[in-house]
Formats: C-alpha cells, sequence, structure tokens
C-alpha cells in the first residue's frame, strides 16, 4: 500500500492525541528533518491525512484509495475551472474547458498519483496549487475595483500556495506563477 511512508511511518501510526506535533518536525516517512538518514521531504499536510484515513479506518486499502479518487475528480473539477479562465470563448459556452478536463481526469501520467497511495502528496499539491492559481486570478480581477478586496484574494493565494508546498515541495513554483499580466 504505502510501505514505509504509511505502514511504517511513527507519524501515522502513533495515537490519536500524541503526535501531531510531529507531522511538523519530520520528513515524509516520519524521520526527523534534523537525523541524518532523513529524505528531507517535508509534506506534513500529506502525512496528515494518512493519518485521518489511518484514524477512521485502519489500514484497509479501499479508504486511502477512495480519498485519492476523490481528491483526482476535485483536481479535475479545479482543472475545468481554470480552463474557463485561460480559455474564454465569447457567450461563455466552449467545449475547452471540458475537453482540457477530460484529458487530465485521464491522462495516463495521473495513473500512480491516483493508484497508489503515497501519490496523495501529488494530488493534494495538485489541489492547493490550481486553488492558489484560481485565487491569483481573482486577485487581479480584484485589482481592477481598487477597493481593497484584492488583497483579501492576494492573501489568500500564498496561504493556498504554503499550503501546496507543505504537500508536496515542487508546489514552490506556485509562488512565482502568477501572470504578471491581467488574466481576462
Amino acid at each position: 500500500m504505502g510501505g514505509r511512508a504509511i505502514l511504517g511511518n511513527p507519524d501515522v501510526l502513533g495515537s490519536p492525541s500524541a503526535g501531531w506535533a510531529q507531522l511538523l518536525q519530520n520528513d515524509f516517512w516520519g524521520t526527523p528533518l534534523a537525523d541524518s538518514g532523513s529524505h528531507g521531504s517535508y509534506r506534513p499536510l500529506c502525512v496528515a491525512s494518512f493519518k485521518l484515513n489511518y484514524l477512521l479506518d485502519g489500514f484497509k486499502p479501499f479508504g486511502y484509495h477512495l480519498v485519492n479518487v476523490l481528491l483526482h475528480s476535485l483536481a479535475t473539477g479545479l482543472v475545468v475551472k481554470l480552463a474557463r479562465h485561460i480559455l474564454p470563448v465569447p457567450g461563455g459556452r466552449s467545449a475547452g474547458p471540458a475537453i482540457a478536463g477530460l484529458l487530465f481526469a485521464a491522462h495516463p501520467i495521473h495513473t500512480e498519483a491516483v493508484a497508489g497511495v503515497v501519490g496523495r502528496a501529488d494530488l493534494t499539491g495538485c489541489i492547493f496549487y490550481l486553488l492558489a492559481l484560481l485565487a491569483y486570478i481573482r486577485h487581479v480581477r480584484w485589482r481592477q475595483w481598487g477597493d481593497g478586496r484584492q488583497w483579501v484574494a492576494l492573501a489568500a493565494t500564498v496561504l493556498l500556495a504554503g499550503a501546496a508546498i507543505l504537500c508536496k515541495e515542487t508546489a514552490v513554483t506556485a509562488l512565482v506563477s502568477g501572470c504578471p499580466c491581467a488574466i481576462k
């Protein structure tokens, strides 16, 4: 199922009341970050989701796989929403966003992230990354109004990008992916 990242991870296996703070001090596999044997992958939000899965249903694979499928479905919906901003059509009706969503949902590259339980880091990182992009688009739109709301959207962008980074390190690119031009 998840090998060392789940089955052998003391952060996942710990008691319900203990160990939550340890998530912030350990790597993806439950090894202290200061330990010379640490891999250095810092993904506390992803490990927290494994811990919740474990507390709800133990090591039954179905629950872990179900969560990954639901997360992939959510990511697909966010891709469609983002595509509506990137592929605007006068009148608002276009097959472009639906096609983008279908390609994202069915693309073979996502197989490992959805079928492999430890792929949840990719799924959760993707979701928060897409939410950060959507918040940034909102910031750009609200900036035109000049009524101060744009700062709420910008703060949401930074917080969501931070959450993405706490799921998968490669999401750090969310902090620099905002287009300096206005997105329509």
